[in-house]
């Protein structure tokens, strides 16, 4: 019983190094994402020329708030010590469900050794090509 709870504390320990080492990583990028999704998310009040570009941003935009969500979903992992079960954990970080650039929420699905978040694409389905590709951010935390 030693044993195990020895490795559960050097394992717990390693996801709290692990993830305090990436939200440094992370953090300067994200902020400058988050930046550029502001100012890409301006568009949708822009000329009506302004939608085509607003169209072919949405990969990247979907990317930039997926890159969001994943800092914020490090954030709880360090204040917890444990990666979040679902995104409603997470939510007291957040000041809505994060969406992708086709207004559909994006989804988080936690693994034994980190997590992803997900975006079915302007489709909202499995697969796809160009804007209805599935965008995946996978985070590692081993």
């Amino acid at each position: 019983r030693r044993v195990i709870e020895r490795n559960a504390q050097a394992l717990e320990a390693r996801l709290r190094e692990r993830a305090a080492e990436k939200l440094q990583a992370i953090d300067e990028r994200t902020q400058a994402a988050m930046r550029e999704a502001a100012g890409a998310h301006r568009i949708l009040y822009s000329p009506p020329g302004m939608v085509a570009v607003l169209e072919a941003a949405g990969p990247e935009i979907t990317r930039t708030r997926a890159r969001a969500l994943a800092y914020q979903v490090f954030e709880w992992t360090a204040a917890n010590e444990r990666l979040p079960e679902d995104i409603y954990a997470v939510i007291k970080y957040l000041y809505a469900l994060p969406k992708d650039a086709w207004y559909q929420s994006l989804e988080y699905v936690p693994s034994e050794t980190g997590f992803e978040v997900r975006s079915l694409g302007a489709d909202g389905k499995l697969g796809g090509e160009g804007n209805d590709a599935d965008i995946v951010l996978r985070e590692d935390l081993r």
